[in-house]
């Protein structure tokens, strides 16, 4: 798969993995609306590499020790999946987005697990996420 800086694939959601439903990814989880609004787009946080389903086709969980599980998409990894964290690496990430959904989105903060073309692709994406990546902050929520 060649990607350009600016494709960005979509995400079908009805093909998570059965680890989404596991006691450490509880998608229900009633704490969600409380964490939500402790955590900030920027804010960095250590996590363990909890499952990788499909290696080069989904994306990763990760185990914040959070209430809710963690997801790098595989659009932020590497095309070579070879340099993807591996199950059970401990490493940085940032938060990437979050919604409603009891999910943190995460993007690897060691430039090794990101893509290849990162850096071009970080400058031409026009989302809350990216500015806040680009300028090293935290969005502050009012």
């Amino acid at each position: 798969m060649n990607r350009t800086p600016t494709q960005e694939p979509s995400i079908d959601e009805s093909n998570r993995p059965s680890a989404w439903r596991d006691e450490g990814y509880r998608p229900e989880s009633a704490e969600w609306p409380q964490l939500w609004s402790r955590l900030q787009l920027g804010q960095p946080l250590t996590g363990t590499v909890a499952w990788v389903p499909r290696r080069g086709a989904i994306g990763i969980g990760v185990d914040l020790g959070l209430p809710v599980g963690g997801f790098v998409d595989v659009l932020h990894l590497p095309l070579d999946s070879t340099r993807w964290p591996a199950q059970g690496t401990t490493t940085d990430f940032t938060i990437w987005w979050m919604d409603e959904r009891p999910q943190v989105r995460l993007m690897p903060a060691d430039p090794r697990y990101r893509r290849e073309d990162f850096d071009d692709w970080i400058r031409l994406q026009n989302t809350v996420a990216a500015k806040v990546f680009r300028t090293g902050g935290a969005e502050t929520r009012d």
